[in-house]
């Protein structure tokens, strides 16, 4: 059988007991309630009951009561494997520090660490630091144990596994990750972004599909096993989608086209943007005749950033084309190369084994 004790506070102006001992000793003489004097404070609850004892804590107990019929604030129980702090509804668990409100627990399960009104089952109101006793402990968030990561956050239920909301970063950014960043599946990207690789050759590794909604600035080299654009098909925009694929070259290739219609004595000047030399070298040219059978020549070669075509015959429209390497000074320090040697780790690997039957 429990033991139940209960704890009465009681402002005695004057009494000649203050200054004495008081013990309690119940008549079956298996517990006790010990205060001491003054000079030697120490207090004592005990029991040789094997089920424990519950020093029960109360409020507007009547002066002459017997403590049991006050309001219920608390209990301290113990059992043969525990000590256990229990408040009683309505009532909240608080510990105070120097007058502040350090730790406590809602009578709902919710604990507020530097709060008393804690909204979740664990809100802490200042810097935190989690930290670990080895080097495989690790802090995760949700239901499944994932030992591979410092963090995991494991979510079913919500929209979004994490959420940042940091408007405002004078000199930084909302997400700083230092590193090389993997992320497998669907990404969508709204709004400006930008991946650079200037320290360490850091790179960021998207397995899966990506979705960028806005612009897409890449300051170095993009490679890709094929490219096109995707848009609504002009003849049919509500249920089906037009594809082209991109223009490929071994060379740095830019490419400017256009019609022009020879004069009376089968000249024609063809001016280029202003930046073409500047831009471009190794200038090649195509000539069709349009509407006739005629011979057209290219009379005179770029300069100046124009050149001079020549028909045989007068008022001859011709199809032109005009292709150039690139030759600017980011185009003359990072050249793309052909035809690559894989290193010693990629060697045996394909980057797309499905396409020759590999698993």
């Amino acid at each position: 059988m429990r033991k139940i004790y209960s704890v009465l506070l009681l402002l005695i102006i004057s009494c000649p007991i203050l200054a004495q001992s008081i013990t309690i000793q119940p008549s079956i003489g298996n517990g006790n309630l010990l205060i001491k004097s003054p000079q030697y404070v120490y207090g004592n609850v005990s029991t040789a009951d094997p089920g424990g004892a519950d020093l029960f804590f109360r409020r507007s107990e009547p002066s002459n009561g017997l403590g049991l019929s006050g309001t219920e604030v608390g209990r301290i129980s113990t059992f043969s494997d525990r000590l256990q702090f229990e408040s009683a509804n309505p009532h909240f668990m608080n510990f105070k520090v120097n007058g502040g409100d350090r730790l406590s627990i809602l009578n709902n399960g919710y604990v507020g660490i530097n709060t008393v009104t804690p909204s979740r089952f664990f809100q802490v109101n200042g810097s935190t630091i989690l930290s670990e006793t080895s080097d495989s402990a690790n802090v995760q968030i949700g239901s499944r144990d994932i030992l591979n990561a410092k963090l995991v956050v494991n979510n079913t239920n919500f929209q979004h596994g994490i959420s940042i909301i940091s408007p405002f970063n004078p000199g930084g950014f909302a997400l700083n990750v230092e590193g090389t960043t993997h992320l497998n599946g669907q990404t969508i990207i709204e709004g400006n972004t930008i991946f650079q690789d200037n320290i360490n050759a850091r790179q960021a590794t998207f397995n899966g599909s990506v979705t960028v909604s806005g612009d897409l600035a890449v300051a170095g080299t993009l490679s890709k096993a094929s490219g096109s654009f995707k848009i609504d098909h002009p003849l049919d925009p509500e249920n089906k989608f037009l594809y082209h694929s991109f223009v490929e070259s071994p060379d740095m290739m830019n490419i400017y086209n256009g019609n022009v219609i020879t004069d009376e004595k089968g000249f024609a000047t063809i001016q280029l943007p202003d930046y073409f030399e500047g831009l471009n070298s190794d200038f090649r040219y195509q000539l069709t005749p349009i509407g006739a059978f005629a011979q057209a020549m290219v009379s005179q070669k770029i300069m100046n950033n124009q050149f001079v075509i020549q028909t045989d015959k007068p008022n001859i429209e011709i199809s032109w084309q005009v292709t150039g390497i690139r030759n600017d000074a980011y185009a003359q320090k990072f050249r793309i190369p052909n035809t690559v040697e894989k290193t010693a780790s990629e060697k045996g690997r394909y980057l797309y084994p499905e396409a020759f039957g590999k698993q």
